[in-house]
Formats: C-alpha cells, sequence, structure tokens
C-alpha cells in the first residue's frame, strides 16, 4: 500500500503530520478512514472513487484520528511484554471451560503427535500430553485450540438457553482483534483464547455476542439487554 505524510487539524488550532496509507477497494462501497490495530492508519477508496475524496475525509476527522492514534499508544503502552504460551501457562496452569476454572496439566507422550485428556469434568485436571523432549509452541496452540473449540460451543448453548434466545452455530477461530462476534444468521465466532480468559470474562464475551442476537447494534438498547443478563455488569 501506498504511504504518505499529510498534515491534519489536531483541534486546537495547530496541525500534526500523519502517516497515512492509501488502499483501493472493489469492495468498497464508501470512502473509509480506519486505523487498525498497528500499523499507520488507512484511507479506503472505492476502485472508481478520486483521492479528493479521501483527503477531505481525512481532513474533517483529523481530530479524531489523533485522539485514537493517542488511545493506540496508551494501550499498546500498557500492554504487558509478549510472552510464549508455555510461559504464560506456566504462570497462570489454567483453562476455563463450564464456567469454572479447571487445572492444566502438562505430560510428555510417547506417542507421535500431542493429544489432550479431558473428561468433560471441571473439577477435575486438563492434561496435555506433548511429545517426549520436544514441547513446541505450535503442539501448546493446536491443543488450546482443540480444547477451545470441544469446549466453547456448549458453553454458547449453555448460556443462550438461560437467556431464551436461539443460535444456529458456533464457531471458534483464530481472531487477531476481537473476541468474538455475531451475525444476522445466527452464526457466533470466538475466539480460541477465550478458554485463557477467567471464568466470568469468558462468559461475559459470550453473553455479549449473545445480546446481539436481540440487538445488532451497540445502542442503549443493547448495553440495557447485556447488562439484564451479565451478572459482570450488574
Amino acid at each position: 500500500m501506498e504511504a504518505e505524510i499529510f498534515e491534519i487539524p489536531d483541534g486546537a488550532g495547530g496541525t500534526a503530520r500523519v502517516s497515512v496509507e492509501w488502499r483501493v477497494s472493489a469492495k468498497a462501497r464508501r470512502v473509509r478512514l480506519s486505523l487498525p490495530a498497528k500499523g499507520n492508519p488507512q484511507i479506503v477508496l472505492p476502485a472508481n472513487a478520486r483521492r479528493a475524496v479521501g483527503l477531505r475525509l481525512l481532513q474533517t476527522h483529523g481530530e479524531w484520528l489523533l485522539k485514537a492514534l493517542q488511545r493506540r499508544e496508551k494501550r499498546q503502552a500498557a500492554e504487558p511484554p509478549a510472552q510464549t504460551l508455555s510461559e504464560y501457562l506456566a504462570r497462570v496452569p489454567q483453562v476455563t471451560f463450564a464456567g469454572r476454572a479447571c487445572p492444566l496439566h502438562c505430560q510428555e507422550t510417547t506417542l507421535g503427535r500431542p493429544f489432550f485428556v479431558f473428561r468433560g469434568d471441571a473439577s477435575e485436571p486438563v492434561i496435555f500430553k506433548h511429545r517426549a523432549g520436544d514441547f513446541r509452541e505450535t503442539d501448546l496452540l493446536a491443543l488450546l485450540r482443540g480444547l477451545a473449540a470441544k469446549t466453547l460451543p456448549p458453553r454458547v448453548a449453555e448460556l443462550a438457553a438461560r437467556v431464551g434466545v436461539t443460535v444456529d452455530r458456533v464457531t471458534v477461530r483464530d481472531q487477531s482483534s476481537r473476541w468474538g462476534s455475531c451475525s444476522r444468521r445466527s452464526t457466533l465466532s470466538l475466539n480460541w483464547r477465550l478458554v485463557l480468559l477467567p471464568p466470568e470474562l469468558q462468559d461475559h464475551v459470550i453473553y455479549h455476542e449473545l445480546a446481539h442476537r436481540r440487538v445488532m447494534n451497540h445502542s442503549a438498547q443493547f448495553w440495557r439487554q447485556l447488562n439484564a443478563w451479565d451478572p459482570c455488569t450488574a
């Protein structure tokens, strides 16, 4: 993508210099200014749009963009340093399913592939069996994703029945920028990393997506619905 530096209003009578990338998308229906989780802000243009339209959008939304960049910098500064999955689980040796935190034990296996032992009872530990003498992050990632695919859909079904909504399908994915989503076709997509969250936070994300089965936006009505269901927001 092509990047250029522009001066935009800072909302205080001055200007600020920002590097912005241009992207042309055949799927875009309108000009859009966005700020990804990483990298430069982007102006997305439909195939037949003029750059002048994108420039006007940048100038009129310059103050918003600068504030969004500041919020992103503060958020990144507050994030803990990156660590491997094995380091994290050595510090917090547990996973969440069925509304409870469950001990996690890692053991070697002489078999040629990793696997996990899961009896479906949150009072018993989950056992991750990794290849002997060859504990790999890729093994741990595959085991965690497998556990998430097995345990998250039943939890969604349980909470959905509790609040009286229906869900046709639950998928578990490796989402990079969100914990979950809900489509108009009654499909919930959840991030596998939910198995690493405390039980109340995992349920909060699920309740959030279930609330979209009633309200497909983030209006005041949506937040009232979520607050009525989720003990974490009470």
